[in-house]
């Protein structure tokens, strides 16, 4: 039985009529009640693999390197984007995931032999020529990949992609004439800029802070932030020649890198106002990279850095205790505790908290080759989510953040998920699908659907003409855009159309379809929506048994739509807010003629400014 809030409104030329609709998440009906298997998801990593056996240098091994995925218990493991690795000599690098893992950040990389002849040759790196380096968003549920930084192209070598807090675009790193500088560039990779202010020295470790107003990088190995347009920029006073790959902590309060001398430094954090500097820990002689070549060239190592842990309070890393490389976790008291216990020659490198901060990502040679493992926070628990062969190396791995394809779960089996369920949200994530060229749009808790879109409009949306039946609003686009799914543009008649579907957090979801006008149009909106699951759709005061519908033509508003509604089964309760709790704004007719938005009644009331 499809739920069907209706907006109604007048249209004018330049206005925008803004709907939201939120799923939420509300309580376990029963404290007690255990999801299913099919309720739960295994969250999925990112990753590269590649040879690492082969004799003749970093290159005839780097050109074997993909960008893969697996599941966090093993299973599932594919290699993504292999479009970007049929020409030859190019391969892929796993780099990340936009912000509710929606997209996958990629590495597309391509080097000529002659260049990497002549880079060994004279054992080092030669960037302006012989190299294209570009970084790609690819859709994780299209499969489209969408090349930034080859738009408006600015450098031959672009690495460091990040998405900007504030919304407006992208961070990255692109090489100027051999120099790495920090840049900034809009949603769409135009208006790529220079952010690094004053000074012209090779910067790297470029990120932005939490709230976006901040950024930070190392140039010529010294700490500096500045504004996010790259003005005030201050350096970081530490008194150490070498200071590398600065990072904000989840709060945006302290930044946390290794100082000390290349190939002696450790673990450091200082606040944002470049107070409070100390050392966190030492490193016990660990170099800091970790070697990845059975046979090593000139510069086949990979950096080794420590990270944050999920709620900021610690950090991970790795270091050397007798004669193997442990993780290692430090908390900002300085407290130090020993993950690993391995035997001497052992290797752990890259560690990753999992975004709900209960399990950690790492790799380790323990089994005799370079595999990727999990283990819950403390280091317990230890199993490898790869199995890259003994000629191989799996490296750099990323947790999809929670909110794109699933809440971040046990990642071991039913049995630990259910010992856990008290504790877990339902997380409810939404999921753009194609049918026949047109997107819909379903509702997924884990593995779970719980709602979706009906046949008549695959996104959700209708759009209602005067003396007209209701037909649907067909979008056959979509972008990825500050962590948002946007859908469309898609014009019908003198209408405009955009659906915005963002993850407000794990367990939330606003829906807003953006309406504007070329002329003076009446339209109606329904929003339908079918539940998949063995339940009902229900108000406080009981089950909802018809569609909800207003008339803008009917002065009594009284029982004309259902104020709050959930989704629910026999022990889970799920939220739809449908309107809001009051009685007339929500179903107002929008009228918003410049330069002052207002609200009109559709029964004629006074026109008030909206605030």
């Amino acid at each position: 039985m499809p739920i069907s809030p209706r907006f109604c409104g007048i249209a004018s030329a330049r206005t925008l009529i803004a709907f939201g609709l939120l799923l939420a998440y509300l309580t376990p009906a029963r404290a007690d009640s255990e999801p299913s298997d099919g309720e739960r998801a295994i969250p999925l990593i990112g990753y590269t693999e590649g040879r690492n056996d082969l004799e003749g240098g970093q290159f005839v091994n780097w050109r074997t390197n993909r960008a893969c995925l697996v599941r966090a218990d093993g299973t599932g493991r594919k290699v993504l984007a292999e479009e970007l690795t049929r020409k030859e000599n190019a391969w892929t690098q796993f780099a990340g995931w936009s912000p509710y893992g929606q997209q996958a950040v990629i590495l597309s990389l391509w080097e000529s032999p002659k260049n990497a002849e002549w880079e060994r040759e004279h054992k080092t790196f030669r960037m302006t020529e012989g190299w294209l380096v570009d970084t790609c968003l690819l859709d994780m549920a299209t499969g489209t990949i969408n090349n930034l930084t080859a738009v408006d192209r600015v450098s031959s070598y672009n690495t460091g992609l990040f998405f900007r807090p504030d919304g407006a675009g992208y961070g990255f790193t692109p090489l100027i004439d051999g120099v790495s500088k920090p840049f900034v560039m809009d949603r769409d990779g135009r208006n790529k800029r220079d952010v690094s202010g004053s000074g012209g020295g090779f910067a790297y470790g470029y990120s932005a802070s939490p709230d976006g107003t901040r950024i930070s990088y190392h140039e010529n190995y010294q700490i500096y932030v500045s504004n996010a347009d790259g003005s005030e920029k201050r350096k970081i006073e530490t008194g150490k020649p070498f200071n590398f790959v600065p990072q904000w902590s989840p709060d945006g309060e302290w930044l946390m890198f290794v100082s000390g001398e290349h190939y002696n430094c450790h673990p450091h954090i200082v606040r944002k106002d470049g107070t409070g500097l100390r050392k966190l820990a030492d490193r016990g002689g660990y170099r800091g990279v970790v070697e990845r070549l059975k046979h090593p060239d000139f510069h086949s190592e990979s950096s080794d850095v420590p990270v944050w842990a999920a709620d900021g309070k610690s950090v991970y890393y790795t270091a050397k205790v007798g004669g193997s490389i442990e993780l290692m976790r430090v908390s900002l008291d300085g407290t130090v505790e020993q993950l690993t216990k391995s035997q001497p020659g052992v290797r752990h490198y890259h560690p990753s908290s999992s975004p709900d901060g209960r399990w950690i990502l790492f790799g380790s040679d323990r089994s005799g080759s370079m595999q990727l493992y999990v283990a819950r926070a403390d280091g317990s628990d230890a199993r490898a989510v790869t199995n890259v062969p003994a000629n191989s190396c799996a490296m750099h791995g990323h947790w999809q953040p929670v909110g794109g394809d699933r809440h971040s779960a046990n990642p071991r089996n039913a049995q630990d998920n259910a010992k856990q369920a008290a504790d877990d949200l339902i997380a409810i994530t939404p999921r753009v699908v194609a049918r026949h060229g047109v997107l819909g749009v379903e509702y997924h808790s884990g593995k779970l659907r719980v709602g979706h879109s009906v046949d008549a409009a695959p996104a959700g949306v209708q759009r209602r003409l005067p003396d007209a039946e209701a037909a649907p609003v067909e979008f056959r686009r979509h972008r990825e855009v500050d962590g948002s799914v946007e859908l469309g543009p898609v014009t019908l008649g003198t209408l405009t159309f955009r659906l915005r579907i963002t993850q407000k957090n794990p367990t939330l979801i606003e829906r807003t379809l953006e309406v504007t006008a070329a002329a003076d149009q009446r339209f109606a909106l329904k929003f339908p929506l079918e539940l998949a699951i063995d339940g009902e759709f229900a108000a406080f005061s009981g089950p909802v048994t018809n569609e909800a519908a207003y008339d803008t033509g009917v002065r009594k508003r009284k029982n004309q739509t259902f104020p709050v509604a959930m989704l629910r089964t026999a022990d889970r309760l799920y939220g739809v807010v449908a309107d809001s709790p009051g009685y007339w704004d929500e179903r107002d007719g929008f009228y918003i003629p410049p330069p002052l938005p207002s609200a009109r009644h559709p029964d004629g009331e006074p026109i008030r400014e909206l605030i």
